[in-house]
């Protein structure tokens, strides 16, 4: 056996492996951004939706006092009415007296559930209303007034804020808007229930 050797390959596959492309990508990309606009709009109730606007609206109203509190460098108060559920902005030295909204020109009240039912309350005039949420509870240090001095602090009467905590809840939506106590920014977290 003396003639030339053999080697003897393994087989290969006959089919090659195929790239995806940067177009085929993209097209996937893009459709799955589609389905997920339409998707998750759906996934969220009217409740959920209600709940998160005015948790918003809270906390940009919160910004707001303090914010004109620094730039008028005077005192300014955010006051919550829980009974009859409702808050509005005024001066600290007329906290009973909402501020005008700069751009309506009405009084910076915003109502609530219970504001919105009162028969009373319904036809007194209010820049926004959340007829869906209700304001379960609000405390500054336990009581019911924050304010804001020239430099942005927050304070209950001349007292420094220890704990601030707003909560709301629509349909089974539960959220706390909660102040630090030593900046004054308010976050919007889910309500513990505690």
């Amino acid at each position: 056996m003396g003639g030339p050797r053999m080697r003897i390959w393994p087989l290969r596959a006959t089919q090659r492996r195929r790239a995806i492309s940067l177009v085929e990508l993209l097209v996937v990309a893009s459709l799955l951004a589609i389905v997920s606009v339409i998707v998750v709009p759906m996934s969220l109730n009217a409740s959920d939706l209600a709940a998160e606007d005015a948790a918003g609206r809270i906390q940009a109203d919160l910004s707001y006092a303090q914010s004109r509190a620094i730039l008028l460098r005077s005192s300014q108060c955010f006051v919550c009415d829980t009974a009859q559920g409702f808050y509005y902005l005024a001066t600290a030295q007329a906290p009973a007296t909402p501020i005008s909204d700069p751009v309506s020109h009405k009084p910076y009240r915003v109502f609530l559930r219970q504001a919105c039912e009162n028969q009373t309350l319904s036809t007194t005039p209010h820049v926004e209303a959340f007829p869906e949420v209700t304001l379960s509870s609000a405390s500054f240090n336990s009581g019911a007034t924050l304010t804001f001095n020239s430099l942005g602090v927050p304070l209950v009467g001349s007292t420094p804020l220890a704990a601030g905590r707003i909560e709301i809840e629509a349909g089974t939506r539960q959220l706390s808007i909660v102040v630090d106590a030593t900046t004054g920014l308010a976050s919007v977290q889910e309500s513990t229930g505690g």
